[in-house]
């Protein structure tokens, strides 16, 4: 086995679980480890492999969010010359628009917590918990629980909260729920 393979299968995993809530995980994986692998083939000898890797790794996610955020040829960033100031007042909403999303956030709202009623007690206690930011093990130390139990019903609720309800527009409603991984550690 090449010194490549031997740290794809010694490391991959690891990547994976390491930089999970990255868009395109596996791709960021596999550039790192190919530029490790270029590293290797000029030479270069590696004291320490995971420190390397994931260095790596946190630079091809640094370049990728720098290229992200750099505005593109036709992105509607960048107005004309001769375009005349641009006219605010279009931009604000209307009080009946304002009233209007109120109504649909109200309404979210009361549907989110009759979804979240139907939970266990300890289920609910784990979500608020994560909003707290405790992470999983935190959370069953608390409530006497495993971690992966934890962690189970985390992901049950998101999966029911997801299948069940119609965010209105612009409410960035899954922040109710925290991210997928939030409370891994």
């Amino acid at each position: 086995m090449s010194r490549i393979e031997e740290l794809y299968a010694k490391y991959l995993d690891r990547l994976l679980r390491t930089f999970r809530r990255e868009p395109d995980v596996e791709d960021i994986a596999q550039e790192a480890l190919i530029r490790v692998w270029k590293r290797l083939e000029r030479g270069a000898s590696l004291e320490h492999d995971w420190p390397y890797i994931a260095t790596s790794a946190r630079s091809v996610i640094n370049r990728r969010h720098e290229r992200a955020n750099v505005p593109r040829r036709g992105s509607g960033l960048l107005t004309p010359l001769d375009e005349k100031k641009h006219d605010r007042t279009h931009d604000e909403p209307t009080i009946e628009q304002h009233l209007i999303e109120e109504q649909e956030i109200a309404a979210f709202r009361a549907s989110f917590n009759a979804v979240l009623a139907e939970f266990t007690p300890d289920t609910q206690q784990c979500l608020v918990l994560a909003k707290r930011g405790y992470n999983s093990k935190e959370i069953a130390g608390h409530l006497g629980l495993t971690d992966q139990a934890v962690r189970s019903r985390l992901s049950r609720m998101r999966a029911v909260f997801r299948e069940r309800l119609t965010p209105p527009p612009d409410v960035n409603w899954i922040e109710l729920l925290g991210d997928d991984d939030d409370h891994k550690d």
